[in-house]
This record gives structure tokens, sequence and C-alpha cells, in this order.
């Protein structure tokens, strides 16, 4: 299918997600960021297993408000608390910077919990008949996005821009940059309401249609607890000496010995 072929409002919502791609690299940024400010391993996944705990109770709430809620307004929601986390981060300084970072990776974990709406957002605004080749646009350029985007980033602040302060700065600049999204969201993207949402009507669950998918859920979810992303940024960073351009892909794995 050709872009000139794509309807106006699926495309608009590709190159959100285009525009978004980028700023994906604060989920390397800030675990990388506390332990270059002194945070060790341990304190780092001390950290994120309390900020797990703390937002159980609040992923009822949520899924509760946005039950019968545009799921437009998610999407804002999503940009919302991620700029406030981000602005968090990056205003984090002093006596109250744990407690800034606390709260701002709690804010984050609320975004988070509002992520299925992407898909579902998406399930109703492409085509179903085109469905499909929407999709290999809308998996291929955001993908683009991150491919020329992080190696730059990483090799700017693998070398150019490696202290705290730096990373801090970025962290500000991707917060304020989702004043730019949520106002793309607001003007560009159509609301979609409860009525056009899809329906579960007549769908039952049968476990021996889904045993593959359980499985690899199951085996992903354990991969991620055993080995979360931190530790292997501390490996990459502070026990191989390497810097933010191996994680960020700007080298090929094998410069990774």
């Amino acid at each position: 299918m050709r872009w000139s072929e794509i309807p106006r409002e699926a495309k608009a919502y590709m190159l959100y997600h285009t525009f978004i791609a980028p700023g994906l690299i604060v989920w390397i940024l800030f675990p990388l960021y506390l332990m270059k400010t002194g945070y060790s391993v341990l304190e780092v996944g001390a950290f994120f297993t309390a900020i797990n705990i703390a937002s159980i109770p609040l992923t009822y709430l949520f899924g509760r408000l946005f039950n019968n809620w545009d799921i437009k307004k998610g999407l804002i929601t999503i940009d919302i608390l991620d700029g406030i986390a981000y602005v968090m981060y990056g205003l984090a300084k002093g006596a109250i910077a744990p407690l800034m970072l606390f709260i701002g990776r709690i804010i984050e974990k609320l975004s988070s919990l509002l992520y299925p709406l992407y898909q579902a957002y998406e399930q109703i605004i492409y085509p179903e008949d085109k469905y499909e080749e929407i999709f290999a646009w809308h998996l291929r350029l955001p993908e683009i996005a991150t491919l020329v985007s992080f190696p730059i980033m990483g090799y700017l602040l693998g070398y150019v821009y490696n202290k705290p302060e730096h990373y801090r700065l970025t962290f500000l600049f991707f917060g304020l940059f989702s004043v730019v999204t949520v106002t793309y969201l607001w003007l560009f993207l159509p609301p979609v309401g409860k009525e056009e949402r899809i329906s579960s009507e007549g769908f039952k669950f049968k476990i021996g249609e889904f045993k593959h998918l359980i499985a690899f859920e199951t085996l992903l979810t354990l991969a991620w607890g055993l080995a979360p992303e931190f530790i292997l940024i501390n490996y990459v960073v502070f026990v191989l000496k390497k810097d933010t351009v191996r994680i960020t892909g700007a080298s090929p794995p094998e410069a990774i010995q």
C-alpha cells in the first residue's frame, strides 16, 4: 500500500507515534541516570520494586476511569502524565531529588497503565479491510525514527554531554515536548467514543487457543523479572566500561566485547 492510499486519520496517528519514538530513550536514560548519581544496582532494583507496589491500587482506579472515556482523551492523558514525570526528573536536584524521582516515576507508571489504549485506538482508526497493510506502515515509521535518533542521542549523551546535569536537561526537553504532542493529538486525531469500541460480546476465552501466547507472555514476564533493563545497563556501562552508544544501538552487538 502506498502512503497516499492511507486514510488521513490513520496517517495522523502513525505520524504521532513517529514523533514520540525518540523520546523512548528516556526509558534507558532514567535507570542510567540513577546509577550515575550514586544509586547502586540493588537500590535501583528496590526503587523500581517500591514503585510497582505503590502503583497497584491505582491500576483499578485508572481502569474504571477510562472505561467510559473517549480513547483520545486517554492518549492525551498518557502524554500529559509522561510530560509531568519527565519534567520532575529534570528538576530533581538537592535534598528533595529522591522524592521527586519517586513521585515522577509513579506518575510515569500510571501512564503506562493506559498503554493498551494505543492498541484499542488503532484497531478502530485503521480500516479493517486494510489493517495489515496500514499496520506495516505503523511499525515501519516509528522504527525508522528510532534507528535514526537513538544512535545520534546515544553518541551525544555518551561522549559529548554525559554528565547527570545533561541527562536532566534531556528529561526536561522531552517533558516539555509533550506540549507539542498533546496539541497534535487534540488537533489532528478524531475522538473515539464508547459506542465505537470493539465489543467483546460473544467472545469466549478458550485456553487451548491461546496456550502458545500465554506461554510466550509468561516467559517474557519471567525474563524481564530476572533480568530487567537496568541490569543490562549496569553491565554495559559500569562493568564493561562502555557507553550509551552501545545501549542505544549505534554499534553492532559484537562491539560489546
